[in-house]
């Protein structure tokens, strides 16, 4: 009896199978028709529920002293598409940028429909896409990539005696997505932090250079993820009231010359007004410049060139 009930298991698993491989070809036929459905009603749905997240920053994602958009993460705001520094959520966020640039890619020398050249591809469906004058990779499923850098990072991994664990000169990234809740990424940054008091460094160097304020694309208004940066300064001019300091902005190469001019000082002096309005900073002890392109501190020739360039310095 126990043979008879073993083999009739058998069959009925061989029934399971040869029914599995008859329907095969229909299955795939089926599993076709079915994701170019899908494809279709996320290219539909992108735009609602990217718009919702991407709608709740102040720009296109500009960073600090470009002319053209260089990119940035979204959907961390207070619904408000013109929230401004230390509006709502952003009154708590402290998180201040590194500013010697290891890494940088804002996908705007990638065509759309392609991969980023300078990311390692390892599994998934990503491609770049244009969204409100902005490059975006989109992933629709679950995908993977790593990023490769100039150099092994320093990283502390643990305490542990005698044992050694490996470095690499990359870094894998992994995401999870569908084409229904498709994940966008506005740009990568990977930048050493910052190690000087900003007062300290003002008074032992004459200059302190910060990409940690940021403007929408195009424009001189300043983005809410410049919160902690504009803190410090305000706070900086307030802890010593006899500082005077002069604003200068500076953009990349990227557009013409006069463009960037004027953006470099319609910048600077919104920074200007910034600390005026919030900080109580008489207009006396504060000037503003705009340099354009004209005072790069690295080659204009490389993403991470180019980010470097665009900057706030205060002297």
């Amino acid at each position: 009896m126990k043979s008879f009930k073993i083999a009739l298991s058998v069959i009925v698993c061989l029934m399971l199978v040869a029914s599995a491989a008859t329907h095969a070809g229909i299955g795939d036929k089926l599993k076709k028709k079915a994701e170019k459905k899908i494809e279709k009603k996320a290219d539909e749905k992108t735009d609602k529920e990217i718009d919702g997240a991407i709608n709740n920053s102040t720009g296109d994602g500009s960073s600090s002293g470009s002319a053209a958009s260089s990119g940035s993460a979204a959907g961390a705001s207070d619904d408000s598409e013109n929230a401004k520094p230390g509006d709502g959520v952003w009154a708590n966020y402290d998180f201040i940028p590194g500013d010697r640039i290891v890494y940088f890619e804002d996908f705007s020398t990638t065509g759309v429909g392609d991969f980023p050249q300078r990311l390692e591809f390892k599994e998934g469906n990503m491609e770049v896409v244009e969204w409100k004058g902005q490059r975006w990779l989109r992933a629709n499923n679950a995908a993977k990539f790593e990023i490769p850098l100039p150099e092994v990072l320093p990283q502390k991994v643990a305490n542990v005696p005698n044992t050694t664990f490996g470095r690499s000169n990359s870094l894998p990234v992994q995401i999870w997505a569908s084409s229904e809740n498709p994940l966008m990424i506005g740009n990568i940054r990977i930048a050493e932090g910052a190690k000087k008091i900003m007062y300290d460094q003002l008074m032992a160097e004459g200059k302190f250079s910060t990409q940690g304020i940021l403007f929408a694309s195009g424009s001189d208004v300043i983005r809410p993820e410049s919160t902690p940066t504009l803190k410090q300064i305000g706070n900086m001019l307030k802890d010593h009231s006899d500082l005077k300091i002069s604003i200068e902005g500076h953009t990349d190469s990227m557009g013409e010359d006069a463009a960037n001019q004027d953006l470099s000082e319609r910048r600077a002096a919104s920074v200007k007004a910034y600390l005026m309005a919030n900080y109580a900073v008489d207009e006396s002890r504060l000037q503003s410049k705009g340099y354009g392109e004209s005072k790069p501190v690295g080659t204009n020739d490389t993403p991470e060139g180019r980010q470097g360039n665009r900057r706030v310095d205060l002297i």
